[in-house]
């Protein structure tokens, strides 16, 4: 089915709210007025956790060996612990919010990386979102129903694969994405020194929102999605992040100006442009219509966050926040050691990343 994840907006009555009362994940949150206080991880708590559910089909030998070659490619590069795997027995999201915050208070896992479609999260309708949100609206928040403008101390990211395909496609694909993830982690000098350092930005050509920008911490192109052979140009150049907004999209085809007949580009010629060139970018920052869909109606081949973690970025992700959280954000992710610290230590009310939690651009 179809999925858009609406993006969680602070309504008016959150005007009238200025904290929450600490309580473990969601600790103080600031005014809504001034800018936003930076907010403090929890001392200890700093340990990875990758979660399947039990008797999956991820729960395999297979899949478990790489997920520990993956924690020990991340002990040697971040010098992050982790706990084994955690394998979920139910079936619901409040069931698995509580073996999360578990997690969390017992064990002092803070980096959470979920992988399959056989978790709940998984289980979004046409008409209900709630499960896919319920990552940054639910479980990012521990012990707490909604958390929005706070603090969280938990984060949290997603390895999906292509809900239609069959169940051994479907480990295989698990099982590709940790194998680069782990190389990545092994191997980061050497694979981020194939990149440039900067960001590109691809907008269309009538944006004018200010929000519309990119904000990170890096040396910034901006290249218009009407201008074909440019954008194929700067992607072949590999900048280490890219950002697309305030362009047409949808599950299968968005405007990123890939494509040499138009600025639309469907999941065949990102595919088939990444086949020829190599990954473009190692993070991205999707800002458009069905970014963030995960499955379609009679779509075999769906849907972005799926394609890009196949064409190896190690982080695709969507953010969101009033005020200028989305700036200190895109600033914080470039700064800090990984996109899961960055979470951590500052104001979002809206994340949601698919890839490797742990990965960092510095």
């Amino acid at each position: 089915m179809r999925v858009k994840v609406s993006i969680s907006l602070l309504v008016l009555s959150m005007l009238l709210i200025s904290v929450f009362t600490p309580f473990y994940g969601c600790i103080k949150t600031p005014s809504l007025v001034g800018p936003a206080p930076d907010c403090e991880p929890e001392p200890g708590k700093n340990k990875v956790a990758i979660v399947m559910a039990e008797g999956g089909i991820y729960d395999t030998n297979t899949v478990s060996s790489q997920i520990l070659e993956y924690y020990t490619a991340v002990k040697k590069d971040l010098d992050i612990e982790n706990t084994g795997i955690k394998k979920f027995d139910g079936t619901t999201i409040g069931e698995l919010d509580e073996f999360i915050d578990k997690l969390y208070m017992e064990e002092n896992i803070v980096y959470v990386v979920l992988i399959g479609d056989d978790l709940p999260v998984a289980n979004v309708t046409k008409d209900d979102y709630s499960n896919l949100a319920a990552i940054y609206e639910k479980l990012e928040c521990v012990n707490r129903e909604r958390c929005f403008n706070a603090c969280n101390d938990l984060a949290v990211s997603y390895i999906l694969p292509p809900v239609s395909y069959s169940s051994s496609e479907k480990a295989d694909f698990v099982l590709q994405v940790l194998e680069t993830y782990t190389s990545y982690h092994n191997d980061f000098t050497a694979i981020s020194s194939t990149y440039q350092r900067s960001a590109l930005f691809i907008t269309a050509k009538e944006a004018e929102s200010p929000f519309e920008r990119s904000d990170y911490d890096l040396p910034t192109t901006t290249v218009y999605n009407s201008e074909q052979e440019k954008v194929r140009n700067e992607l072949k150049r590999k900048h280490i992040v890219l950002k697309y907004g305030c362009v047409h999209g949808s599950a299968t085809s968005v405007g990123l100006g890939v494509s040499r007949y138009g600025v639309q580009t469907t999941l065949e010629e990102y595919a088939s442009f990444v086949e020829e060139n190599g990954t473009p970018a190692l993070f991205v920052q999707s800002g458009s219509c069905g970014g963030i869909t995960i499955r379609e109606d009679n779509t075999r081949y769906c849907c972005w966050p799926q394609i890009f973690m196949e064409s190896g970025v190690w982080a695709y992700y969507a953010i969101s926040g009033g005020g200028d959280q989305i700036q200190l954000m895109e600033k914080a992710f470039s700064k800090e050691e990984t996109i899961g610290l960055a979470i951590r230590k500052n104001i979002v009310a809206q994340n949601l990343i698919f890839g490797d939690i742990l990965a960092h651009i510095k």
